[in-house]
């Protein structure tokens, strides 16, 4: 099953909107939203988002990590891009509501497909460091203030 062209502008347009509202305290409550879904999702994944799910509770993590305090290197763009992406996720009436079966999910996995593609080295560098790894050599994209 597939999501259409113009499903997938609808999704671009409502993810872009999202990410360019997003400030540093909407970080902690989107993280806290999408972990209660995640939480629930998780019991029975949906096929669209299985490929990908580790990525998801992956982001979900720094999300998690970051707005604890426990891990700050990570750039700005990263977090409104998977802030963006979470916030699309918890947000029940999207381009396909979640509650249609088996389409109701395409829309988020191609908006994480999306964010993913442009911030993969940044989830590495997390795992790495979530994992005992040493990051080295990563600029940090100072934070705007608000």
């Amino acid at each position: 099953m597939n999501i259409s062209e113009k499903r997938k502008q609808a999704a671009r347009e409502r993810f872009t909107l999202y990410a360019n509202t997003l400030r540093k305290q909407d970080l902690k409550p989107i993280f806290e939203a999408a972990r209660g879904k995640l939480q629930r999702v998780g019991r029975s994944i949906p096929e669209t988002l299985a490929s990908i799910w580790e990525d998801i509770k992956t982001a979900s993590a720094l999300m998690g990590s970051y707005s604890s305090g426990t891990y700050r290197e990570v750039p700005w763009r990263t977090l409104v891009a998977l802030g963006g992406a979470m916030l699309y996720f918890v947000t029940p009436l999207d381009a396909v509501p979640d509650f249609i079966p088996l389409a109701g999910y395409l829309d988020d996995a191609f908006i994480f497909k999306l964010v993913f593609d442009l911030v993969g080295k940044d989830l590495e560098d997390y795992k790495r460091w979530r994992d005992g790894g040493l990051i080295i050599d990563q600029p940090v994209q100072k934070e705007p203030v608000h």
